[in-house]
Formats: C-alpha cells, sequence, structure tokens
C-alpha cells in the first residue's frame, strides 16, 4: 500500500466532464538527465505565465536512477513546487498539445 501526504494544489479550473478539481501542473520528460520536453499537464486549461524554477528539479532529476523518465510537477495553494510523482518515460502519456513526431525524433540517438 502506498499512501500520500494530502497537499492542497493552486485550483485552475473543473474537469469539463467529471467536474475533477484541476490545478497547475507539468509533466517534464526528462532523458539522460537533461529536460528534453516540459509540458502543461492538462490539454484543455489555460495557463498563466507563472512557470517554475526548473533548477531543483534538475539537481533531484540526477539523482534518479533511469535514463528515461517523466517529473510531474505541481503549484501548491501556498505557491510552492512540489513533485507530484516520477514515472518511467516509456509510459508515461503524452499532453495533446506535444507535437508527437519530433518528440520521439528527440530520443533518436546515433
Amino acid at each position: 500500500m502506498v499512501i500520500r501526504e494530502f497537499v492542497p494544489l493552486e485550483y485552475l479550473q473543473s474537469h469539463d466532464k467529471s467536474g475533477m478539481p484541476l490545478s497547475k501542473e507539468y509533466r517534464i520528460f526528462f532523458l539522460d538527465h537533461q529536460i528534453i520536453a516540459f509540458l502543461n499537464y492538462w490539454d484543455d486549461v489555460t495557463y498563466d505565465e507563472d512557470q517554475p524554477d526548473l533548477t531543483p528539479f534538475m539537481e533531484i532529476a540526477r539523482t534518479i536512477t533511469s535514463r528515461f523518465f517523466t517529473m510531474d510537477i505541481a503549484k501548491t495553494a501556498e505557491g510552492s513546487w512540489i513533485i507530484v510523482e516520477l514515472g518511467d518515460g516509456g509510459v508515461s502519456g503524452l499532453p495533446e498539445q506535444m507535437d508527437v513526431r519530433a518528440f520521439y525524433e528527440g530520443l533518436h540517438q546515433d
């Protein structure tokens, strides 16, 4: 069993179908500990210009023993940024706004 601490997140809007509250979240894709994509987590939500300083998240990413992974981060209701989840990059969903072809071409290494 996994138990997570409840942390109130900055509310953006409610999901138009489920009514679930959507918070200010981003998905970061890392390859070899470098950011290769930084995207809004929610496709149908308007985000403001306020984005996190990625430096502390890049420092944490260097400690992850995986070549390809995602880090979902969110802004708390108090205004700080936290990691919500780490995931295997091979099974993490790609947001609709992502240029999928360019993303996969970027993964190709000679």
